[in-house]
């Protein structure tokens, strides 16, 4: 499996690009939309713009975005998805975007999608999501009241995204996550950072 997940952004691209076999212009991304389904319209029409115009600066120029709750049959789904390179799972409302991935029937496509060569980009809740656990993240990400802890486990790490951001919310956030999950890793990254998965081999980078 091949994964990249950052707290903001790509904020390293180098190791971003040597997952792929084509060159940046050649690739087509989906953008999955769903964490940020709480916001008001215009805002997220707005969030989803900047994203997208941040994206092609870096090269990911081409680009759609995917609306998870679209999508019921997970079949239909999975066969949609495997037409892009990569899946980029935005930032926003955690537990938002792991519900829309139960009801959509991503979480039973996703592991398929990513054995045949597609690349997981997860950003803050996208990185979230994608380890074992969410046990503790209902502190900084309003969830519902009855909400599943169980993450996507495409990796067994726990990402800890914005552990350098000045919000006191996100103050001592990796320790409290650790004493919410003590059997699992935490890996907490600043917003210029990422952790990536390439098979067996998982690295973070600074930029």
């Amino acid at each position: 499996m091949k994964l990249y997940l950052s707290s903001y952004r790509v904020p390293v691209e180098k190791p971003l690009f040597e997952l792929f076999d084509k060159k940046p212009k050649k690739l087509k991304g989906a953008i999955i939309t769903n964490a940020k389904d709480r916001k008001e319209p215009k805002e997220r029409e707005q969030k989803l713009e900047a994203l997208q115009l941040d994206l092609a600066k870096t090269g990911l120029k081409n680009t759609v975005l995917l609306d998870l709750l679209e999508y019921h049959n997970p079949r239909k789904l999975g066969n949609h998805l495997a037409s892009f390179d990569y899946l980029y799972v935005a930032g926003g409302n955690s537990f938002d975007l792991l519900s829309a991935m139960r009801k959509s029937g991503f979480d039973h496509v996703v592991e398929d999608l990513l054995d045949v060569g597609q690349v997981y980009i997860g950003e803050s809740a996208g990185a979230v999501v994608a380890g074992p656990s969410m046990r503790g993240f209902e502190c900084v990400d309003e969830a519902f009241k009855k909400h599943q802890n169980k993450g996507l486990g495409l990796i067994d790490t726990i990402i800890v995204p914005h552990n350098d951001s000045p919000d006191p919310a996100y103050n001592g956030m990796a320790e409290y996550i650790k004493l919410q999950n003590p059997s699992h890793t935490i890996q907490p990254l600043d917003d210029d950072q990422c952790f990536v998965k390439n098979g067996r081999d998982a690295k973070t980078y600074t930029a």
